[in-house]
């Protein structure tokens, strides 16, 4: 049976919330036109695994259990082990030691709906179409739940955010699927709870925090290790960074280290979250076959270009992301420059599982570049999909492992950045670099020219709305 919980109760009302496992019947349905069709495939799926495998390229009895991660709104430039100076990171530090790192993945949307979308398809914003609240991924698109849960896996899925509601297609193929606003001990807690209830069987977990999100309100132990004193009226609450985002109150150098601060006291409670998650596995034994996938949908903005939050812009604060992969046959202590992309995720966890990876997914999986040099691996990767602009999804990037151009669908203004020497981009070079501009302009508009999709449509709910407004994601 599976079962699911979507929950917008009050996000961060409390350093320890209750922890109850209370979960609804139900599954997020695909509509009442394909209960016939899922039936069919469901017959025509077993039928095909016991006779020829469709579904799996090996019977491999080791398959590794999956953990995915995703840390809602983490930059990679603010985790220790990426380079970081602060100690914001040491349980993720440790991964790292442990497994590999890529160092250089980028998102393809600096929001969270579209982002997760990608992750779960491996397809680009405009290619699966879900861009905006009211949309929902096509019925037709494969979902790395469904795979997995067709190929045997038992699945669940804890996450924190109304933008990753089932509504949106995410529930398809999960055992379980809870969506509850609330704080990472809670959401580890449901998660162990989950894996002794399923004990021993071959399982995915797909667990979402959203802790690092704004609100900025770590405990203040937290915040102590970044700031000793901070004078000023701002604080890292939705309400301050709305008003800073609309222009309507400015900050100073102080007020950005606070934030800043704050924003690394958030990552380091987390983390330490994560610690005492991964020790209570570890006792558990249930880590001796299990591939750990740290990764966040998108990062945040601190000034660098004149805002703060997320979602309006395409720069490297935004879309580079962390990528972290502990397990089973993956090296460990290896750091992985090569540019790669969070829509790779999926197929590496397919392969891993051997899971047959379906034709036209978008991303490639990484399984070949962590064994060899990645010297014929494409460089090129894209991201799109701003959210809350005065024109709301007009923004693309090309960005390859020195270059990254930026174009403007809505005011075609383009930029062009060397990201090798100007990390920053803070110069533009477009003038100076015109073969190089013309070059990513020929590749961005053939890719914007690509398929588009075709997702299905919802009203929200009034409660549905309220949250969003909350978070800051509706006006």
């Amino acid at each position: 049976m599976s079962i699911v919980l979507d929950v917008h109760a009050e996000i961060k009302t409390s350093d320890h919330p209750p922890h109850p496992y209370p979960v609804s019947p139900g599954y997020p349905s695909r509509g009442k036109s394909t209960l016939i069709l899922r039936t069919i495939m469901c017959v025509l799926a077993l039928f095909t695994f016991l006779s020829c495998g469709d579904l799996l390229t090996s019977r491999d009895k080791n398959r590794p259990n999956i953990i995915l991660v995703s840390i809602d709104t983490l930059r990679a430039d603010h985790i220790h082990g990426y380079g970081y100076e602060r100690e914001t990171t040491p349980t993720l530090d440790d991964l790292m030691q442990r497994g590999t790192s890529f160092l250089n993945t980028i998102s393809p949307s600096p929001w969270t709906l579209p982002a997760h979308v990608s992750l779960f398809t491996s397809l680009y914003p405009h290619t699966h179409g879900v861009t905006d609240h009211m949309l929902a991924v096509n019925e037709r698109v494969p979902a790395l739940g469904e795979l997995l849960g067709r190929a045997g896996y038992t699945a669940g899925a804890f996450t924190t955010s109304p933008n990753l509601s089932p509504r949106h297609g995410f529930g398809w193929g999960f055992d379980a699927y809870v969506c509850k606003e609330e704080r990472a001990p809670a959401v580890c807690e449901r998660a162990l709870a989950w894996l002794t209830q399923i004990q021993s069987k071959e399982f995915f977990l797909f667990l979402h925090f959203f802790d690092v999100h704004n609100d900025y309100t770590p405990l203040p132990h937290y915040l102590e290790m970044f700031e000793s004193s901070y004078d000023g009226e701002i604080d890292g609450t939705g309400k301050i960074l709305y008003e800073v985002r609309d222009g309507n109150m400015e900050l100073s150098d102080e007020d950005v280290r606070h934030l800043i601060a704050l924003y690394d006291g958030e990552i380091r409670q987390l983390d330490q979250t994560l610690g005492v998650f991964f020790g209570a596995l570890e006792q558990k034994g249930l880590l001796s076959n299990t591939v750990i996938i740290i990764t966040s949908d998108h990062g945040e903005e601190f000034m660098e270009h004149g805002g703060v939050l997320h979602g309006r812009t395409l720069y490297d604060e935004l879309v580079k992301v962390p990528l972290i992969l502990v397990g089973p046959t993956i090296p460990a202590g290896k750091l992985i420059e090569t540019q790669a992309e969070l829509i790779d995720i999926m197929p590496t966890i397919l392969e891993l599982c051997g899971v047959r990876i379906p034709s036209g997914l978008e991303g490639r999986s990484l399984l070949a570049l962590m064994s060899q040099s990645g010297a014929d691996w494409p460089e090129i990767a894209f991201a799109e999909a701003d959210h809350k602009n005065e024109v709301h999804d007009v923004k693309r990037i090309i960005r390859t492992d020195r270059y990254k151009l930026y174009y403007d669908r809505h005011t075609k203004q383009e930029e062009l950045y060397d990201i090798v020497l100007d990390p920053g981009e803070s110069n533009n070079i477009l003038e100076q670099k015109p073969e190089v501009a013309e070059e990513l302009r020929t590749k961005l508009r053939a890719w914007m020219a690509t398929r588009k999709g075709n997702p299905t449509t919802f009203t929200l709910t009034d409660n549905e709305k309220e949250r969003l407004r909350a978070l800051g994601y509706l006006n």
